[in-house]
């Protein structure tokens, strides 16, 4: 969804906290933070009680420090110019122009992988830097079967290119999609 002109990345098995990416949102940055995860044996539950508030103690989730809100250990971190390894697509947030300036996800990847770190190396070759949200943006992220990894191999070439060569505009990317 775009909001405010911050586009907010949730795939369909994270449920995110919004307000956090709105309220952090500042020109130059785009965010990012990692997820905790429900375990598949706690999605009937979920599902019934339709309760997506965990905490420390929390059943039904793995990576359960990350549930922990700390706001003045939040403002420590501060943004950095490249890509961290705790990127998690599932909850990155960034400016709808800073997007559509690198052409959005690179449609030339295949398969799952990649594509969320890609897309973020061309953000730091255009200048753009990370923030983590780290003890305040939380995403639970619904358990569910993986899919293939068989072309990863394909797409970390792709991303090394990108990194090796400063790219920042890709060919095949959202511009297909919008009318100009």
């Amino acid at each position: 969804p775009f909001i405010i002109g911050v586009t907010v990345v949730a795939f369909g098995t994270s449920l995110p906290e919004l307000s956090v990416s709105i309220s952090s949102a500042k020109k130059g940055l785009y965010l990012f933070g990692s997820r905790v995860n429900i375990t598949e044996g706690h999605l009937p539950e979920l599902f019934k009680t339709k309760r997506i508030k965990y905490n420390l103690l929390s059943i039904g989730i793995n990576k359960r420090t990350r549930t922990i809100r700390l706001p003045l250990l939040a403002g420590l971190y501060k943004p950095v110019d490249q890509r961290s390894k705790k990127l998690r697509g599932c909850n990155m947030s960034f400016w709808r122009e800073d997007f559509l300036k690198v052409n959005g996800f690179n449609e030339e990847l295949v398969g799952w992988g990649i594509d969320d770190s890609e897309m973020i190396q061309r953000l730091h070759n255009l200048g753009i830097k990370g923030k983590r949200l780290r003890y305040k943006g939380i995403v639970y992220h619904i358990y569910h079967n993986e899919q293939s990894k068989d072309h990863i191999h394909l797409n970390e070439v792709i991303e090394q290119d990108t990194t090796k060569n400063k790219v920042i505009y890709i060919n095949k990317g959202v511009d297909q999609y919008l009318n100009n």
